[in-house]
């Protein structure tokens, strides 16, 4: 495998935007915004959650899938067929001052920063930074959040010299990223994890065959292996854990994506198709939660830690974690649907005690509160709404 290396290039350029220093309006709470992606065309739309009310509309190059920077103010569109990622800063967000904070909105905005890089698909934001991994080169582009505002910015590749279908995690000093065995072929799962500091030096390494799925916490990033979860705390000197998995009844039962509470105290992670594993990052223990229907995706609220399922079957279900047990369903999607990663099918996000669900079919959105699943708000979204996100969700 070719040495890695961390190098330093300039982000590309997007469109034209709109002037930065326009006048934020100032609330007493937060105003959630839903951002929208077409999953048949070039389009993400910005709507006002209370009111229904489309700010904007933004071209971009293909259909997007969206990603929200740790802020909760923007938005990172990935555009894999196209090779790009622009961003967005949704115009609604929450700042710190002292013993309060200060809940702000302005129009949003097409972003000037951009990446041009091979087949982005895993962006990953931890503290204030973010992480693009172009499956295209094996490489990732690290940059902080502060960055997308600027035309032309300073952009550190992490490179790993094979091609894969991989993902990378900035922390603190450190990244963590995904290296690939470079005799397997181009778009295959990782089989290692390495710690390296930002001069692209290797600090410590881990096995992790056929890694797929991330989660981070202030003081550890984690990935789902085919035999467990790779616990691996960067700081320092670097050092790793293995989480097992619980015993399992089938071959399809393994994690490919992963999620945590604000806390770090627990991960959950898909386990077949109508199960999850809930694992306990103290204990290294983990166990299995049954779900009534055929798992589409899921969500955890960070605060909570409540867990939120999109169902195949169209439902919405909301799981508390410390036992397993359903305690609210709602159908949220108007008829069965087949997941799909490339065309057109419902998405789920969790923010900010929110759930919101796209229905391509019937053109909407549905927002929910992740507490009890009530609905806060239907929204109609022209074309074939798709991948969503939340902002200013506080």
């Amino acid at each position: 495998m070719k040495t890695p290396t961390l190098a330093v290039a300039v982000a590309g350029v997007a469109l034209l935007a709109p002037a930065a220093g326009a006048l934020a309006a100032e609330h007493a709470r937060p105003q959630p915004r839903v951002v929208v992606a077409d999953g048949a065309a070039g389009a993400v739309r910005v709507l006002d959650l209370a009111s229904g009310r489309r700010l904007g509309r933004f071209g971009v190059a293909g259909p997007a899938s969206l990603t929200v920077t740790d802020d909760g103010r923007h938005v990172l569109a990935a555009q894999s067929a196209q090779n790009r990622v622009d961003a967005i800063d949704g115009g609604a967000f929450t700042e710190p001052h002292g013993d309060h904070v200060h809940h702000h909105t302005q129009a949003p905005r097409l972003l000037p920063f951009a990446l041009t890089v091979p087949k982005p698909v895993h962006v990953v934001p931890h503290g204030d930074e973010v992480a693009v991994f172009a499956d295209g080169s094996g490489d990732a582009q690290v940059f902080p959040t502060a960055a997308l505002k600027r035309r032309a910015a300073a952009v550190a590749t992490a490179r790993t010299g094979t091609p894969h279908h991989g993902v990378a995690v900035p922390h603190g000093d450190r990244v963590v990223i995904s290296v690939a065995d470079p005799a397997s072929e181009d778009g295959a799962l990782p089989a290692t994890v390495q710690v390296r500091d930002r001069a692209g030096a290797t600090l410590a390494s881990a096995d992790c065959r056929d890694l797929h799925g991330e989660a981070s916490s202030a003081s550890w990033a984690a990935f789902a292996c085919a035999d467990g979860i790779a616990l691996i705390r960067p700081a320092g000197t670097p050092s790793h854990e293995r989480i097992p998995y619980p015993a399992r009844t089938n071959a399809e039962q393994r994690a490919f994506t992963l999620h945590t509470d604000a806390a770090g105290r627990r991960l959950v992670g898909n386990f077949g198709p109508r199960s999850l594993v809930v694992a306990h990052v103290a204990s290294k223990t983990s166990r299995v939660v049954p779900v009534a229907a055929r798992i589409a995706s899921f969500g955890v609220d960070a605060r909570s830690g409540a867990i939120v399922v999109l169902s195949t079957d169209g439902r919405l279900r909301r799981i508390d974690p410390a036992n397993g047990r359903q305690t609210a369903v709602r159908r949220v999607v108007s008829r069965s649907f087949r997941p799909a990663w490339d065309r057109p099918s419902p998405k789920l996000t969790v923010r900010g005690g929110l759930a919101a669900i796209s229905d391509p079919a019937r053109t909407r959105v549905t927002v929910v509160r992740t507490g009890d699943l009530r609905p806060v708000q239907t929204l109609t979204v022209p074309g074939r709404p798709t991948s969503v996100a939340l902002v200013g969700a506080g």
